[in-house]
């Protein structure tokens, strides 16, 4: 299947392969948060909205600045 992917004419795609991938895509990537990931992703997401905030209004002040 890698060798599909990677464009190898030795390779080919099988139903078997597309199986083995879906089942790894679900039990490797898709697995589930811990508690202590849901609060890390989520004071990640605050302090990026606060930081966005944060610049904007600098931007707004450097605006009135120029006015």
């Amino acid at each position: 299947m890698k060798m599909y992917i990677d464009g190898d004419s030795k390779g080919k795609k099988t139903r078997n392969g597309e199986l083995y991938y879906e089942q790894f895509e679900d039990f490797f990537w898709k697995k589930k948060e811990s508690k202590y990931d849901i609060k890390h992703r989520k004071n990640v997401e605050r302090h990026r909205e606060i930081v966005t905030l944060s610049e904007e209004r600098n931007l707004e002040e450097k605006d009135k600045d120029y006015i």
